[in-house]
């Protein structure tokens, strides 16, 4: 295990999913229905996590490539999809869409970063 990759990782995680709640938020707060709004708010976090995860964390010198950007997107979708089954079970407890989210994070990161390494960059 590379540990300074990891930090970088987990430091551009926390950026991303910044983002990634902020946007979801604004989006709640504006009435936007909540499928959509996850939806819109993962694509902000992954969008600045892929670009990020590109120039520091992996610090890939590869011309960027389609095939890493549809595994990428891939994995982003598969982690959307666990994102709001995670969610949808926090409502059926009564934790609410946020905290849904925010025990989401951790889930996604970690099979983010061991597949994103293994089959991205």
């Amino acid at each position: 295990m590379n540990w300074l990759q990891f930090g970088r990782y987990l430091a551009v995680g926390v950026i991303s999913a910044a983002i990634d709640v902020l946007t979801l938020w604004l989006l709640l707060a504006a009435q936007v229905q909540r499928v959509p709004a996850v939806a819109l708010a993962m694509l902000a976090g992954m969008t600045a996590n892929y670009a990020l995860h590109r120039v520091y964390t992996f610090r890939t010198e590869q011309p960027l490539r389609l095939r890493s950007v549809v595994r990428y997107t891939a994995i982003v979708a598969g982690n959307y999809l666990l994102t709001l089954a995670i969610i949808e079970a926090g409502l059926r407890v009564g934790i609410g869409v946020m905290w849904g989210k925010i025990l989401s994070l951790p889930v996604i990161a970690m099979t983010g970063f061991l597949l994103t390494r293994k089959f991205v960059f």
